[in-house]
């Protein structure tokens, strides 16, 4: 299976506890290219609804309705955990992303 940095995927995250998103649902792809077209497993930001205020560590992102990129839920997924590609997020959103990845993990 080939995926690229920055593609939107509908995923299936598998047994998940207490506050983490459940459900299939898209995620975002965030490791490089290398790592994706070697490796067996991804690095994935999860995408759900708007339902309050964004958080410094969230992007705003319209798929089907206002969406929210949860950089905060970042995790790494084995790639048979990945169902259909379903968009491109484009390159402002990626570098919207990139921040919200350096807030949420307080990289500077």
């Amino acid at each position: 299976m080939e995926m690229r940095r920055g593609e939107i995927w509908l995923v299936n995250p598998g047994a998940t506890t207490g506050h983490e998103l459940r459900k299939v649902r898209p995620a975002l792809i965030v490791q490089n290219d290398v790592g994706n077209k070697h490796g067996m497993m991804t690095i994935v930001v999860p995408i759900g609804t708007v339902n309050s205020p964004l958080y410094p560590y969230e992007v705003s992102i319209l798929l089907k309705q206002p969406s929210r990129i949860q950089c905060n839920q970042i995790r790494s997924i084995d790639k048979r955990r990945l169902i259909k590609k379903i968009g491109v997020a484009d390159t402002e959103t990626m570098l919207e992303v990139n921040d919200a990845i350096k807030i949420a993990l307080d990289l500077h």
